[in-house]
């Protein structure tokens, strides 16, 4: 038996990498390389921890791939350990350039809503492919690298099997790691104290705006009720970012418009507000990019959660019939400083 072909842990294929590569950019940062790859039944989660005031991770679930095989490790005595998820770590940014060794893993178009596609004369969400990008016309469509990526096991390098046409292929190898211990951010999902849903090109845009070389960014969700009456009697919720830096203060305020702030609950009716170290939420710009819409969460003591969700072309049924997940997310989860 121990000469016997080693089963697969995990087998993932796709013909086009485009829509992997970039979810992949929204959680690599320049300055911090390495990830961890958790596997699961469901899919794949990608993580990479910031300075220990960040964790990023990306969700890719398995409808995502044309073929998603995970196979349980076995243990020396040839049983399956119940309850335990593979996780390695290894080096993102090679990762990346690996799905662009033939230059078919390209940023692609940004995403614009549907009002502006219609502006344009172009349809509307039929007009987008599914992992949340303009839909590439047939002939940027030979351009696509394939990719079967294998992993045998503890010990065992990641492979990548890459084609890019018929007789064009090769094969590439990524040395995998013992993952340190996970940093800890505790988000509390019990004890929400404020939940924003809005588009994700208003969020982007206004960080693009601030100075990048602000040291803060605060965060301040203000229930209705802490509001005085308009003139027209209504009281309304209001979102506002404050930045500070070298030139001084930014604000930009969002008011509580169905266009603007689609979601605005609250835990109380007292407002929230809570400081981050701006380096790290401006590391969301390129996730933002590539969503349509941003779930924004602070719990009761601070904690940040930003869920940018990512729409994608769902190849296979769930394996589970009662779940049926529509989207790939990006969560950044950042804890607030103390100083606030």
């Amino acid at each position: 038996m121990s000469g016997a072909p080693r089963k697969e842990v995990l087998v993932a294929a796709m013909q086009d990498v485009r829509p992997l590569a970039g979810i992949l950019r929204g959680v690599h940062f320049s300055d911090k390389k390495r990830a961890t790859i958790a596997i699961s039944e469901e899919g794949l989660m990608v993580t990479v921890e910031y300075n220990k005031l960040l964790l990023a991770s990306a969700y890719l679930f398995e409808q995502m791939f044309n073929e998603y095989t995970y196979t349980k490790p076995v243990l020396t005595d040839g049983e399956a350990e119940e309850g335990f998820s593979p996780i390695l770590e290894i080096n993102l940014s090679l990762l990346l350039s690996a799905l662009d060794v033939f230059g078919g893993a390209g940023l692609g178009s940004v995403i614009i809503s549907d009002k502006d596609k219609v502006s344009k004369g172009r349809a509307r969400r039929d007009d987008w492919d599914g992992n949340g990008m303009d839909r590439v016309e047939p002939d940027d469509r030979k351009k696509a690298t394939a990719m079967r990526l294998t992993w045998l096991g503890k010990g065992h390098p990641l492979c990548l099997h890459l084609t890019d046409a018929p007789n064009v292929s090769t094969v590439c190898e990524l040395t995998t790691f013992e993952p340190d211990p996970a940093m800890d951010v505790p988000f509390d999902n019990g004890k929400v104290a404020a939940r924003i849903i809005m588009k994700s090109s208003w969020l982007r845009d206004a960080l693009s705006e601030i100075d990048p070389k602000s040291s803060k960014l605060t965060m301040i969700c203000t229930p209705p009720q802490a509001h005085g009456s308009n003139r027209g009697g209504k009281r309304k919720a209001t979102f506002k970012l404050k930045a500070v830096g070298n030139l001084g203060t930014t604000t930009m305020d969002y008011p509580d418009d169905k266009d603007v702030l689609e979601v605005a609950e609250f835990r109380s009716e007292e407002p929230v507000s809570f400081t981050y170290p701006f380096e790290c939420i401006a590391k969301s710009v390129p996730a933002l990019r590539n969503s349509l819409k941003t779930s924004l969460r602070i719990d009761s003591e601070g904690i940040l959660s930003l869920q940018f969700m990512i729409p994608f072309r769902q190849h296979r049924m769930s394996k589970d019939k009662g779940v049926a997940r529509s989207q790939n997310f990006i969560e950044f989860m950042c804890a607030s400083l103390f100083d606030d």
